[in-house]
């Protein structure tokens, strides 16, 4: 999978860029607050119609425009797609190939991309909802079928709370739904940990060099889906009357927090903010080779400066553990020097000032 072109208008300070990328690694140089993450997050924006710097994707429209347009051409089997995304204060407007989608996730899968932002490290230390998100989101990238059970999921979810806020009965027909998709919710986040976590400690020695032993600790322990059913049937009889008091589904995967351990304990407590920062250099990384063995085709990389805390010779690691994995890859930086580092000899140079993309010459 590779992006063959990239058209973006009026997107942040981008106002007017046509690029053709590189079908491996694009290094993207300039000095703060130039565009460079702009450049990354019109990718990201396309290939997941969110953003990863704010809630409303309203915001990255320029301040002088109404509108932003994005086009990308996308390569995947040999395959030519064009996705075309336009973004106004309240409302996207996304083409395939110049035809409407009648739903949303049949853009799911045509570009599928995985981020390295600096701001990553606020999910080892912060909510329980960035835990999930996380895990959710690789999830979704390698099995189309969890977008559509997690989003039943949350239907029933909806429902249920709205049930319990206007103090009804949860009648068991309810209950026997909402326990099989907690379920099968769980299930597709215990095999997913299983699976990542194979890959997960090898990839953070190589890049942290420490000999310490990093995985994820996801909270049902229950060895088969039968057993987790009994239990977790219990579990919400036992708090109904709390439930309704507070008109809330109180226990599911909606309020489970996956634990990141360092040496079996908690990283987010014991965890230096560079062991922090490499555990999710580390997890992204394994999110990648993951999805290769299991869609048999490498995501697009975005990787945004996410090695300038790390020192010269973990950085060398993190290079040599990641992009030995990738394809294509976007890499942004202030510093100029990787344009000689050996591991970008066969690259392709831009250079981002005041919103315009320009070869690096």
């Amino acid at each position: 999978m590779h992006i063959e072109e990239i058209s973006i208008r009026n997107f942040r300070n981008i106002e007017n860029e046509n690029i053709f990328p590189y079908k491996g690694i694009n290094l993207i140089i300039g000095k703060n607050a130039q565009g460079k993450t702009n450049f990354l997050e019109s990718i990201y924006v396309v290939s997941n119609l969110k953003s990863f710097r704010g809630k409303k994707i309203s915001e990255t429209i320029n301040n002088n425009f109404l509108n932003s347009i994005l086009k990308v051409k996308v390569n995947k089997n040999r395959v030519s797609n064009l996705i075309y995304l336009e973004i106004e204060k309240n409302l996207k407007n996304l083409l395939l190939n110049n035809k409407k989608p009648t739903k949303i996730s049949e853009s799911v899968g045509l570009l599928d991309t995985v981020l390295f932002y600096p701001d990553d490290i606020i999910v080892v230390k912060g909510s329980p909802v960035l835990r999930r998100s996380l895990l959710d989101r690789a999830i979704f990238q390698t099995d189309n079928n969890y977008l559509s059970l997690f989003q039943e999921y949350l239907r029933c979810l909806k429902q249920r709370n709205a049930a319990l806020k206007g103090k009804e009965e949860i009648s068991d027909l309810w209950d026997n739904q909402f326990v099989e998709l907690a379920t099968r919710v769980t299930f597709y986040r215990l095999n997913y940990v299983e699976r990542i976590n194979r890959i997960l400690d090898e990839t953070f020695d190589n890049i942290y060099q420490c000999g310490e032993k990093v995985q994820i600790k996801y909270p049902a322990s229950e060895e088969d889906p039968q057993t987790f059913k009994k239990n977790f049937s219990a579990r919400l009889a036992a708090g109904r009357k709390k439930e309704l008091l507070y008109g809330l589904t109180l226990v599911g995967p909606h309020r489970e927090d996956p634990q990141f351990l360092l040496n079996g304990q908690s990283l987010s407590l014991y965890g230096s903010q560079g062991q922090q920062r490499s555990f999710m250099l580390a997890f992204k990384t394994a999110q990648v080779i993951d999805f290769k063995e299991q869609r048999g085709i490498r995501p697009v990389l975005l990787l945004d400066d996410m090695t300038s805390e790390l020192d010269d010779d973990r950085r060398d690691s993190f290079f040599e553990s990641l992009l030995d994995q990738a394809g294509q890859v976007f890499v942004t930086s202030t510093d100029v020097n990787l344009l000689k580092h050996r591991r970008f000899s066969d690259s392709r140079f831009l250079k981002v000032e005041n919103g315009k993309i320009a070869e690096y010459n």
